[in-house]
């Protein structure tokens, strides 16, 4: 088989293409070729190029996808469609045979720069989706500038750090896919700026999976926090995991000076340290926890770090590369 000819093919055919269809049955014949060319032993070059035609095929449908309309169920499109004199509705992920996470994947794709998308192909030992989902990533966070950390003390301290996952697996999004992470030693290098944030009497809330409960006491220590105790989140609702549906996150309570709340002590005992909220987006934490860490320590300041809050809120600063406002 002449596989430079076939591949031309191919990739011409796909430059050519309009329907996110066509381009999906050339992405499956491309991925067809290459477990088979892999299965025969076929040298890696070979292999390398039935992988960038898979690819440009699902960049190319991302391309279209992203200049298509948005559907919802119930909107007018899907109204228009059931209409005898029907504009041209671009087809649901169903009907287009996409599920949401490839069709978000492929967009992603689409959204890399050409320039960067075709140095990438040329000079990366991993041409894979994947690798093309790594890259989009580095180049959005390489966008993002992380301001300088604010002045002053404050009485409270929250943070939800971005911990890396030394394991992952193939079925689950990877965490860095969302937002740029930190090791355990970026995070303690922090210590010393935590230091100078934290008042004589301080409270630190840290977020942290469970996963990574191994890792929090090196975290208070650099940080100058002694442990206190633990909160729970409870998402009531489904979180993959790989034991099982985890649904829930710890919030991890260390103090330094006098930590523990300065309220009226009957607002303490009316308060469970397990909270049952649903979850929203990813990563995202309950907005409640502001109301009960307010009510616990309702006379000092407050610092979050590693925000991605936009809302005003009195006597809160927060800090990070999404939220950076102090109010």
């Amino acid at each position: 088989m002449n596989y430079l000819e076939a591949w031309d093919g191919l990739k011409t055919a796909i430059e050519q293409a309009h329907s996110v269809i066509d381009l999906r049955k050339i992405r499956d014949q491309a991925e067809a070729y290459r477990y088979a060319l892999k299965v025969a032993g076929e040298s890696r070059e070979v292999v390398r190029k039935a992988e960038e035609i898979k690819l440009r095929a699902e960049r190319r449908a991302g391309e279209i996808l992203l200049k298509s309309p948005k559907q919802r169920p119930g909107s007018y499109q899907q109204k228009q469609r059931s209409m005898a004199d029907t504009v041209d509705i671009p087809p649901s992920y169903k009907e287009l045979g996409l599920s949401k996470v490839d069709a978000s994947k492929w967009q992603r794709i689409a959204s890399i720069p050409a320039k960067d998308f075709e140095r990438w192909l040329k000079t990366s030992d991993e041409v894979s989706s994947a690798g093309a989902l790594r890259l989009e990533a580095t180049l959005r966070f390489a966008e993002r500038e992380t301001p300088p950390l604010p002045s002053g003390k404050y009485g409270v301290i929250l943070a939800d750090p971005p911990w890396a996952y030394e394991y992952s697996h193939k079925s689950f999004k990877r965490v860095d896919d969302h937002y740029p992470t930190m090791s355990i030693e970026e995070i303690c290098d922090m210590g010393a700026d935590i230091k100078k944030l934290s008042g004589k009497d301080c409270t630190l809330f840290m977020w942290i999976p469970s996963p990574h409960l191994d890792k929090f006491p090196a975290v208070l220590e650099a940080w100058g926090f002694r442990y206190a105790t633990t909160w729970v989140w409870s998402k009531a609702g489904y979180s993959y995991g790989h034991y099982g549906n985890i649904s829930h996150e710890l919030i991890i309570i260390g103090a330094k000076g006098q930590g523990t709340p300065t309220c009226d002590p009957k607002i303490t005992a009316r308060i469970s340290s397990v909270q049952s909220i649903p979850k929203t987006l990813h990563s995202a934490k309950p907005p409640e926890y502001y109301e009960i860490i307010e009510s616990l320590y309702p006379d000092r300041r407050y610092l979050e770090l590693f925000a991605r809050n936009t809302e005003p809120r009195k006597r809160w600063t927060f800090w990070g590369d999404e939220a950076s406002v102090e109010r």
